[in-house]
């Protein structure tokens, strides 16, 4: 298990920090299931089994990301860093984002948007951007930036600056680069090189550790949003199975649930 130096604890003891993290990084193992029983979810539609996928594989690797950030957090290594507190946001987002159309779908009751559910779903679970590794050609993967986008502007939350900051580490820019591995100034005409420049090296750890946290605390709202819905979505998703007249003979309709 993944911990914060006390250094790093006493450093960075802002709101959303390192033992906020912590206790996420609790909370979110608490959640880690063994398995999925789809026919258990629903007899009829995979919408329910796949929601419970995405969550399961985005939480598992949410806490493998985060663990491994905070062992780079506290060896200061910020391009590293970046990289990991970077992929914790863009798997909360998709995440979320997902979430929030299970709640459009429900509050809508229209099992037109079932079909548009899946889709996404389906891009979520199995899309892939290079084709020689595609399990499916036509499937291809969601962009993760827009979502991140579009998720910043509905709910007015600086998710797409956290990602743009971070992704100036994460790139072999100038931050990337010279801001990281280089000391100010070149006196003398002589550069010095470093593992790390000291002036970078708080901005980016705030925003950094900011990120994590957020992201852990996306993952858990995912999870609460699925608990309140995935009952909502299975009957609607199983409407829409019975008025497409596809419903099969053997299976009562509707069914019936505790």
């Amino acid at each position: 298990m993944a911990l914060f130096d006390e250094s790093i604890k006493r450093e960075f003891p802002e709101h959303n920090g390192p033992k906020d993290i912590e206790t996420a990084l609790n909370a979110m193992r608490e959640l880690k299931r063994p398995e999925c029983d789809g026919i258990a979810l629903s007899p009829v539609s995979k919408a329910p089994a796949q929601v419970i996928i995405l969550l399961q594989v985005g939480l598992r690797r949410t806490i493998e990301l985060t663990e491994a950030a905070i062992r780079e957090i506290n060896l200061r290594n910020l391009v590293s860093t970046a990289l990991l507190s970077r992929g914790t946001l863009e798997t909360a987002c998709l995440l979320w984002d997902v979430m929030n159309a299970i709640e459009e779908v429900v509050a809508s009751g229209d099992r037109a948007e079932v079909k548009r559910l899946l889709e996404t779903l389906s891009k979520s679970l199995l899309g892939g951007k290079a084709k020689e590794v595609m399990i499916d050609e036509t499937i291809e993967a969601r962009n993760v930036m827009t979502i991140i986008q579009r998720l910043s502007k509905k709910f007015d939350v600086p998710l797409f600056g956290f990602f743009e900051r971070l992704s100036e580490y994460a790139h072999p820019n100038y931050h990337g680069m010279m801001a990281t591995y280089t000391e100010v100034g070149a006196e003398g005409g002589i550069k010095a090189f470093c593992d790390g420049r000291a002036s970078s090296e708080r901005a980016l750890l705030i925003t950094a550790i900011g990120t994590v946290a957020t992201s852990c605390s996306i993952i858990i709202e995912s999870f609460k949003i699925a608990a309140a819905r995935l009952e909502s979505l299975a009957a609607l998703a199983e409407r829409s199975v019975f008025e497409a007249g596809t419903w099969p003979k053997e299976i009562k309709y509707p069914v019936p649930r505790s």
